[in-house]
């Protein structure tokens, strides 16, 4: 972020018109940026501009991980990053949701079906793809299905086989 900052301040073009502006970007949920729930506050092109910089910023270091945000389709290219889908069943969801935030089924389900359709109308508005096509990504796991322990190692497993391939050819 910090080299983001400072390509911003010195381009003739600086969008930071205060210090909460690169918040805005950020904090913003997949529904608003989508359009869903109120008048942007930014253009998309400055929203997509922007977290294309963060992402590829953060890509560009070693052993990082990015979760969602179109990092799949920003870093598309980049032969050593590895697009990983994690899914599981909506009841699965929102029983861990509502243990982990300690609210009642039935807000944690309102907040996946909020969450799911958000992410659903951003991934269409800005990359006009479907979030779940599997082409998106180099692996697919259904956590109903395995442990997060296993997961994580299967993610690490799939991200070294993909380095070893890309050094060699």
């Amino acid at each position: 972020l910090q080299t983001f900052l400072e390509r911003s301040a010195a381009s003739v073009e600086d969008p930071l018109a205060g210090a909460t502006w690169l918040e805005v970007i950020l904090s913003r949920t997949y529904a608003e940026m989508a359009g869903e729930t109120e008048e942007p506050q930014i253009s998309d092109e400055l929203y997509l501009t922007t977290m294309s910089s963060v992402i590829s910023e953060l890509a560009a270091g070693e052993n990082v991980v990015l979760l969602g945000r179109g990092s799949q389709m920003i870093l598309k290219e980049m032969p050593r990053a590895t697009h990983v889908l994690c899914i599981a069943p909506q009841d699965l969801r929102a029983h861990r949701l509502a243990e982990r935030d300690n609210i009642g089924l039935n807000e944690a389900t309102k907040r996946i079906n909020e969450s799911d359709r958000g992410r659903g109308a951003y991934y269409r508005k800005f990359w006009r793809v479907d979030l779940e096509d599997p082409r998106l990504y180099d692996l697919t796991i259904d956590t109903s299905r395995v442990s997060f322990e296993t997961a994580a190692a299967l993610v690490v497993l799939a991200a070294r086989a993909k380095a070893a391939v890309g050094a060699s050819g």
